[in-house]
């Protein structure tokens, strides 16, 4: 008896340069996951779906997101694959709001660099602390950033650019 052929959507996103300098570009993680398909008989690439220079706290504005979600309403997808859980997202709402839908559509995801599963409660929480640390991170850096910006505004420094 032969095992059914997963049909699989690619997800990759990258949101600053900073990122893309760290291993986090696109073709890095269109590499890695098309190698992970590749490794797997029973995994069919459906699509890559990719959000380049978008932050994961905007969902409707990644086109890239709402257009797998879409595939995901059309069953066209069985399985989504991401390299790591932060180029899914980085907020516990957001995250729920996604999953809510691929539950709903009978879709797993998996996050091939780390070891996250969504099967079990101890799964779920795990994911639910990561993604609460994830969120926690995004908005230390968001602060750190308005600090910044209100003590250049302060002394009358650029914001961006230069003063010349």
């Amino acid at each position: 008896m032969s095992e059914r052929i997963k049909r699989v959507a690619a997800y990759c996103r990258v949101s600053t340069e900073e990122q893309k300098k760290h291993g986090y570009s696109i073709q890095a993680q269109k590499d890695k996951l098309q190698n992970y398909i590749d490794a797997h008989a029973d995994m069919m690439l459906v699509d890559f779906y990719i959000d380049d220079g978008v932050s994961a706290v905007k969902v409707g504005k990644r086109v890239e997101m709402q257009r797998l979600l879409s595939d995901v309403k059309e069953h066209k997808v069985d399985m989504i694959l991401f390299t790591k859980l932060d180029r899914w997202g980085r907020s516990v709402g957001i995250y729920y709001q996604i999953q809510s839908v691929l539950d709903e559509y009978g879709v797993i995801w998996k996050a091939i660099d780390e070891d996250y599963e969504i099967e079990t409660s101890a799964g779920k929480f795990k994911v639910n602390i990561m993604m609460s640390v994830a969120q926690q991170e995004r908005d230390r850096c968001s602060e750190r950033i308005k600090d910044v910006f209100e003590h250049k505004i302060k002394n009358g420094e650029a914001i961006y650019g230069t003063n010349a």
